[in-house]
């Protein structure tokens, strides 16, 4: 090889490895960028929160429940259990809201069941017990409920700031919902809560009481005056007396047992099952077979046979109820007693049952929630996962051509020394040959 082919290739040489090395930073740097990559997508996986599936014991909640027969007017059994949901405070006190299942009732008519009726006096006490013998030959206890007036609606007629009712002025307060006027025994106002029916008028609900002299008579007190109530035997209902102030008045009452003891499903029964035209006080009973409360007519009762009607109770829905409260706690803190104001101004003290629940609908949630989460979170590990796999391959890639380049820059390394080696042989056989 002459002096200017090897210098030529010399060059050329240079310029490969120039370019390799050049190449080589080149791979270097983009090998640098994956590894950043790399890194923060390990920094994102990290950082990820791990979903921790929900417990049991946090979804426990402390109930508190009573059961009555002083506020249901839907109850079968005149029996109902209450759930106390909170006490919360109203601008004129503290109010419950409670729940609890409440039905609707229809009447269905059945001569299915017909026998007679046993009286049985006891001759200490003289109470009467009664039972009912099947033609079939089972034999049920029977009970006797009689009607009793219980409330009074009265609607008037005010201009929304005073009314005059019986000679004594009332004046609105309350938020126009009671009405305040005349002095009692004690020296307090007689207070009446009224409830506003948009069209001029109101109306005020007051309690019917038994009169002690005389047993079956009752009357209503109104600002101190005792009316009595009259029964018109036409129709067997009570009736209050024209009372100056006072547009209509409507009286209801309720089935009751020995015991006061009430049965509000008497109420819906037919017309006939409650005496000869539709006399409210005739006395009937009622006899259970399962779940069932089948009751006999008035005019069967005085016959001592029967033909029966059923009555069928619909499937209860949920309600939800507000009433002025009262309350203590115990030394634990927890509620102990309750004591709430009907719609008649009569007050209840109950005692609360204290239990504690799951709540499995919100444990249910919980923990599809949790499902959830955790199914974005596996979602998102697998993304990074995949995008961190991908980057190592193409970091392997750039690694095997690094590789490439090293040995191809050796090889060039490795021709230039021989290149090299002529160049200097033939300058020193230059010199020596013009020596």
């Amino acid at each position: 090889m002459g002096m200017a082919a090897s210098q030529a290739r010399f060059l050329s040489l240079t310029a490969r490895k120039s370019n390799v090395e050049y190449e080589g930073q080149q791979v270097n740097q983009q090998r640098t960028a994956l590894a950043n990559e790399s890194a923060n997508l390990y920094n994102k996986l990290t950082s990820i929160d791990v979903p921790t599936p929900p417990t049991t014991s946090d979804y426990y909640e402390t109930v508190y429940t009573f059961t009555t027969s002083e506020l249901d007017a839907t109850s079968q059994t005149g029996s109902t259990e209450y759930t106390l949901n909170n006490i919360y405070s109203a601008p004129d006190g503290l109010y419950a809201n409670l729940s609890y299942t409440a039905y609707q009732w229809q009447s269905a008519m059945s001569m299915a069941y017909n026998g007679l009726i046993d009286t049985i006096e006891d001759p200490e006490t003289g109470k009467v017990n009664y039972s009912v013998n099947l033609a079939n030959g089972s034999t049920y206890d029977a009970v006797e409920y009689h009607y009793e007036p219980s409330q009074t609606d009265f609607t008037f007629s005010a201009d929304g700031e005073s009314v005059e009712i019986n000679g004594t002025t009332f004046t609105f307060d309350n938020y126009g919902r009671s009405i305040t006027g005349g002095i009692d025994e004690s020296g307090l106002p007689y207070t009446y809560d009224v409830v506003d029916n948009g069209d001029g008028t109101y109306t005020m609900t007051l309690s019917v009481m038994e009169k002690e002299e005389a047993p079956g008579t009752y009357s209503v007190n109104v600002a101190g005056i005792n009316i009595d109530l009259e029964f018109d035997p036409e129709t067997g209902e009570y009736i209050v007396p024209d009372i100056s102030g006072i547009d209509t008045t409507e009286v209801s009452g309720r089935y009751i047992d020995e015991n006061g003891k009430s049965n509000s499903a008497v109420s819906y029964l037919e017309p006939e099952f409650t005496g000869a035209n539709g006399l409210k006080n005739q006395p009937i009973l009622a006899y259970n077979i399962g779940n069932q409360t089948y009751f006999i007519s008035a005019e069967e009762f005085t016959k001592g046979e029967f033909a029966s009607s059923s009555f069928v109770q619909s499937v209860g829905h949920l309600e939800t109820v507000d009433y002025p409260c009262e309350y203590t706690t115990a030394a634990t803190g927890r509620y102990q007693t309750l004591t709430v104001e009907d719609e008649y101004g009569t007050k209840h003290t109950f005692s609360l049952e204290v239990t504690t629940v799951q709540d499995e609908e919100a444990y249910n949630q919980a923990m599809l929630d949790y499902e959830y989460q955790q199914a974005a979170y596996e979602k998102e590990v697998a993304d990074i996962n995949a995008k961190t796999e991908e980057l190592q391959q193409q970091d392997r890639t750039l690694e095997l051509r690094l590789r490439q380049l090293d040995t191809e820059q050796n090889a060039i390394s490795t021709e230039m020394d021989a290149v090299s080696k002529v160049i200097e042989d033939n300058i020193e056989s230059t010199f020596k040959t013009f020596a």
